[in-house]
């Protein structure tokens, strides 16, 4: 699902709100420049209107200077030449001013460009203001042209048909042949026009003027009209941009929900579910959620049914195991009691009777006898023991000794037995180190692991695996003092650490693991429960052993340490 998330539904509906809002930015933009536009082309048409003034102006004072010229040729004798009449009376600035205004209304009205500035048509409510200004003009062109330039023509052909030598020439409809007159009558009537002009060419100002006012009103309608547009297309953006918003949170909400309703499930709640309907990722993913949570609810529901059937099974095997503690008891008990009288009555019997009256091998057979129920006894003695440590009810009658003089005297019970490995107990430290333990049950695991260590080395020296002689059949035993740390306590405490180093065969590698737990051994004659039993009983104290084969290969150290506790 994510490798076509980029194609997903979610993706499509985030991009069609993308183009919305671009669409809407750019039509906004586009709708501003056109409005803008358009008040540029109302400013241009402004300043165009306004040149009217100018224009109007430049006529007037082009048409008065044209008076002005007429009066002097008049009043000065010397200029009735042909020459100095067609210089002074040329009437070509005069013409074009007016050509100039008349281009300048025209393209006012019809638009066009002008001056390098582009101007759309006038607009059809304010042709009423440029028609009373193009009536203004009118009259006063009108006025010009019947009342100054046509009388100066008429003059000019008289004047040139009493010039000696003239030649006649053409008169052209263009005002830019304007001929001087030679009569005062002329001028006179030319001068008392100048006040109307003045009169004309200021109705075609105000005129311009009124026009010029009604499109700056127009220009500030539409530049507060351009505010208001681009407030309201900043409104409307602002609401496009907050209504996208709205619907992508709209669209993402399951995810924000799934993440939720993920944090619950990881604090172990799953009565939770996921509700959105449609047919895109997010839909199909809170499906896939619920799914997930079902699953989970009915792998659990499972494993508690599981687990509540494996307690009963486990209660069963509880129940089953305390049945067998308590047969292996009264059995071990059971065997306790026929023992004793048969040590007994054995061992009268070996004592009642002489040698002469007992043969040899009734002797041998009460020896076997005597041999092997003591010999059911002691394993009668270790079921019952480990029975306690497997129940934790083994019981420890504590009492202060000296442990060197206890291992001493252990160490003399084992040679005393005429074994042929010489076990040296390496002169301590501390000594005497007094302990306060359960003086037997110590004593039965010192025994255990030297006989052990003497089997093992008497193995070690049979199948010829130490080969130097001094170490052949020694066992050596150290005892130390040492501190230690107990139960995360910073206070130490000191405890006795007792090395029991043979020269055996050593430790198998397949059973130095669970050396110490219950019947784990590779001797053939022994059971596997000395160890066991002598783990539970330095545990009991309080200690810890242990066993490792020594560094040189040959045999191995077993160790325990005992807490010496005054």
């Amino acid at each position: 699902m994510l490798s076509n998330s980029l194609t997903s539904k979610v993706i499509y509906k985030i991009g069609f709100l993308v183009v919305i809002l671009i669409a809407v930015i750019i039509c906004s933009f586009i709708i501003l420049v056109y409005f803008q536009s358009q008040q540029t082309f109302l400013g241009n048409s402004i300043n165009i209107a306004g040149k009217n003034r100018f224009l109007t102006i430049s006529v007037l004072f082009q048409t008065y200077e044209y008076i002005n010229g007429i009066f002097s040729a008049f009043s000065s004798p010397s200029a009735h030449t042909p020459s100095s009449i067609s210089s002074t009376f040329s009437a070509a600035k005069l013409n074009d001013s007016i050509n100039n205004l008349n281009a300048n209304l025209l393209v006012l009205r019809d638009g066009g460009k002008t001056s390098n500035i582009e101007l759309k048509p006038l607009p059809l409510k304010l042709l009423n203001s440029w028609q009373i200004i193009n009536n203004d003009w009118k009259k006063f062109r009108n006025f010009i042209t019947l009342e100054i330039v046509k009388p100066s023509l008429q003059q000019k052909a008289q004047l040139q048909s009493k010039i000696p030598g003239n030649i006649t020439t053409s008169t052209s409809k263009n005002v830019t042949s304007i001929p001087t007159t030679s009569t005062t009558a002329t001028t006179v009537s030319l001068t008392k026009t100048k006040p109307k002009l003045g009169s004309l060419a200021s109705n075609v100002i105000h005129s311009s003027d009124g026009l010029v006012t009604q499109l700056g009103n127009d220009a500030a309608i539409d530049s507060r009209n351009l505010i208001l547009l681009e407030v309201s297309f900043a409104i409307i953006n602002i609401a496009v941009v907050l209504l996208i918003l709205y619907f992508v949170k709209k669209i993402l909400k399951p995810i924000d929900t799934l993440t939720d309703a993920t944090s619950q499930v990881k604090k172990g709640n799953l009565e939770v579910s996921v509700q959105h309907k449609g047919s895109d990722e997010l839909s199909l993913l809170a499906e896939s959620f619920n799914s997930m949570v079902q699953s989970i609810k009915n792998y659990n529901n499972k494993q508690n049914q599981l687990t509540s059937e494996l307690k009963k099974l486990n209660e069963q095997l509880k129940y089953k195991d305390q049945l067998k503690n308590q047969y292996i008891n009264i059995a071990a008990h059971e065997l306790r009691t026929p023992i004793q009288p048969i040590l007994g009555l054995t061992e009268i019997i070996r004592s009642r009777s002489t040698a002469s009256s007992q043969s040899k091998e009734d002797a041998e057979f009460l020896e076997i006898i005597i041999r092997n129920a003591k010999r059911l006894q002691g394993l009668s003695q270790k079921i019952l023991d480990i029975s306690k440590i497997e129940n934790r009810t083994l019981r420890l009658d504590r009492e202060k000794f000296n442990f060197n003089k206890n291992l001493r005297d252990i160490i003399s019970d084992i040679k005393s037995k005429k074994n042929e490995v010489e076990i040296v107990f390496a002169e301590p430290n501390v000594d005497p180190i007094i302990v306060n333990a359960d003086k037997i049950r110590i004593d039965e695991v010192i025994s255990n692991l030297l006989t052990n260590a003497v089997e093992s080395t008497k193995n070690g020296v049979k199948d010829g695996s130490i080969t130097h002689e001094q170490d052949r059949n020694t066992i050596f035993v150290f005892t130390t003092i040492r501190s230690s740390v107990r139960n995360n306590n910073k206070d130490n405490m000191e405890e006795v650490l007792i090395r029991i180093r043979d020269r055996g065969i050593g430790i198998d590698p397949e059973i130095q693991d669970k050396l110490f737990t219950i019947f784990v051994t590779k001797s053939e004659t022994g059971s596997g429960l000395g160890l066991f039993i002598s783990k539970g009983i330095i545990e009991a104290h309080g200690g810890k052993i242990w066993a490792e084969n020594n560094t040189d290969g040959k045999g191995a150290t077993f160790s325990f340490s005992l807490p010496i506790i005054n």
